[in-house]
């Protein structure tokens, strides 16, 4: 959050997309990647890269991985269930135990319009409610999705915790949107348009992790095991996916499985995500063009015969406003403008 307000951003939408990218980064490393790059070994790989970074005990998706790495991910993507409901809980009653306070923790009826807040912005940040951070769900529904899509095949319970965990999620936001939260401001469709695209990557995830799990034929068959001489030893994969991918047609004849979801890869990539892209250069260049024919036109006219804010408001407007700053304090001792502006608010009139 910090590093995105350094970098600075243009409109508010942008901020939001790279603060739901940025969380949603942390958050799929910390689930799906860290735990299984610690614990993976590629001693056996033809590529030396992968040898020297990854010298953990599962050279592959074995019976040991699951055991230790998967239960993991799984009990991940549980607790994932239930954090929108605990959030909620904690939020909702720290939230009214602030209010209780405030009131004295009275039940009398005239108790609730009592209150301890000596201005009338602290009075609205204590009762209504947190602002809604549509960020924070959108990273979590991403993370959601990536990471049932990436083990999903090796382990199908995590698409039965995915659906539960939408649910769940549902059913407490309309919950708090209508009795926790404040209303939210107008959003626009940029960041729903920006989380819809980053969600047509998870099927090529779920394709490439499938075909990585079946063509394994370790996992479909005992014929493949091979035995260990000492407990330290890493398990014998008999299984280099890259080469795998390199040549697909051992994988289509070891394992009918592993040769579909290569095919159904091979067609998203070339019939959806390739023109995706595509199609996203072309916009991308377009609005490059039509911004410099903007910025550096001949034809821009400036207005500027705009009178002052003072003297473009009516009648109504400006009587409603030097009421609404006499009333604050006259009630409550609260000065919401200068006296300056005050001053030029009753002394212009509407310019014609």
């Amino acid at each position: 959050m910090a590093i995105i307000e350094l970098i600075g951003c243009r409109t508010e939408s942008e901020k939001l997309i790279y603060t739901s990218l940025a969380i949603f980064a942390a958050q799929f490393f910390n689930t799906a990647l860290l735990i299984t790059i610690v614990n993976a070994n590629f001693s056996n790989s033809s590529y030396q890269i992968l040898r020297w970074l990854c010298e953990g005990n599962d050279p592959d998706f074995n019976q040991r991985w699951f055991v230790v790495v998967g239960n993991v991910i799984t009990g991940s993507m549980f607790a994932n269930i239930f954090m929108p409901l605990i959030e909620a809980i904690v939020s909702y009653v720290s939230m009214e135990s602030l209010r209780c306070k405030d009131r004295g923790c009275s039940r009398k009826k005239n108790s609730l319009y009592a209150t301890q807040t000596t201005t009338v912005p602290g009075y609205i940040d204590l009762y209504a409610g947190p602002s809604y951070q549509m960020h924070f769900k959108y990273s979590m529904i991403l993370n959601i999705i990536y990471v049932t899509m990436m083990y999903g095949v090796g382990m199908p319970v995590l698409f039965y915790y995915a659906l539960v965990s939408f649910i769940c999620l549902y059913l407490v936001e309309k919950f708090m949107l209508y009795y926790g939260y404040r209303k939210p401001p107008q959003y626009d469709v940029v960041l729903n348009n920006y989380v819809l695209g980053v969600m047509k990557g998870a099927p090529m995830v779920l394709l490439s992790f499938g075909y990585w799990f079946l063509s394994n034929k370790q996992l479909l068959s005992n014929k493949y095991l091979k035995p260990k001489h000492r407990k330290s030893i890493p398990y014998d994969a008999t299984h280099d996916p890259i080469d795998t991918i390199m040549h697909p047609s051992l994988a289509i004849t070891d394992s009918p499985g592993a040769g579909a979801l290569l095919v159904l890869l091979m067609f998203y990539l070339i019939f959806i995500i390739i023109p995706l892209c595509c199609q996203k250069r072309k916009f991308y260049l377009l609005n490059i063009c039509n911004r410099k024919n903007k910025y550096f036109s001949d034809d821009i006219v400036l207005d500027e015969t705009i009178d002052t804010y003072y003297k473009c408001l009516d009648d109504d407007d400006r009587q409603w406003t030097i009421k609404e700053e006499s009333y604050f304090r006259d009630t409550f001792d609260l000065e919401i403008m200068l006296d300056e502006t005050v001053k030029k608010l009753n002394n212009n009139k509407l310019s014609k």
